[in-house]
């Protein structure tokens, strides 16, 4: 079996190679792609896989925009932070779902529903009944993204909006949350939990694993050591902010939309 995983984030990436290894190490990952782009080209110029693992958010948009520019004919399993609730209504024998963090109880059972169905499968078109434009047009209108964030200071509560967060950064076991305003509160989330709590991606990126970023927070972009991004915010950090080598392209997609 040859598979295609379509994930923006690197450690996720490498972390479901590892599951689907796992699984059964005859499977052959042929490649693995962070963006929109990357895909449709892959799939435009004759690849082929047997199966693809693909996220819904992307670095530079939602993934069903490849389904619009690529002649894809290929089972897909999404990989996707939304809630399951919404999507049990879209799902199908053709199509499965694997909510973050991904567990490798349900790979198991996704890629055996897949195994399954498709040995049934005379022609293999009929396994592409599933409404993506639908399940876009559906998430398109839940983007009920986080609107604050409930900080414990004290024995007080107060709520910061997230239009007032420069940044999100992991330090040893507590994550902070940098207001614009300079001041910095531990969350009660972890990093990747925060990207679960459905912060617009068109001004949050995560540029490295320690870091989310707003975009309006974003000074000055300078280029630094072994093709990575060095960022300067309007309000001052006590870290230096780097964009990995794995998150420059996606960074400058993202930045120049």
């Amino acid at each position: 079996m040859k598979v295609v995983i379509v994930e923006d984030e690197y450690l996720a990436s490498e972390r479901l190679a590892e599951m689907v290894k796992e699984y059964d190490r005859r499977i052959e990952i042929i490649e693995s792609f962070e963006s929109i782009n990357e895909t449709i080209r892959f799939f435009n110029n004759g690849g082929h896989a047997d199966l693809v693992f693909m996220d819904i958010q992307l670095s530079d948009g939602k993934s069903f925009e490849i389904f619009e520019k690529a002649d894809l004919k290929v089972p897909v399993i999404f990989t996707t932070a939304y809630d399951d609730f919404m999507l049990k209504a879209f799902k199908t024998n053709s199509v499965d779902y694997l909510l973050k963090p991904i567990n490798y109880k349900d790979l198991r059972f996704a890629i055996d529903k897949y195994k399954e169905f498709w040995s049934k499968r005379n022609q293999p078109e009929s396994m592409f009944s599933f409404d993506y434009q639908r399940l876009a047009s559906a998430i398109e209108a839940k983007d009920d993204y986080k609107k604050r964030f409930l900080i414990k200071v004290g024995d007080r509560l107060k709520f910061i909006p997230v239009k007032e967060v420069a940044c999100f950064y992991a330090d040893g076991k507590a994550v902070y949350l940098l207001e614009k305003k300079g001041h910095k509160y531990v969350v009660d989330y972890t990093l990747e939990e925060v990207e679960l709590e459905q912060l617009d991606p068109k001004k949050f990126f995560r540029i490295n694993r320690k870091f989310i970023v707003s975009l309006e927070s974003i000074k000055e972009i300078r280029s630094y050591v072994n093709s990575r991004l060095k960022l300067i915010l309007h309000t001052p950090c006590e870290y230096d902010i780097i964009v990995s080598r794995e998150k420059v392209n996606g960074f400058k997609m993202w930045i120049d939309k």
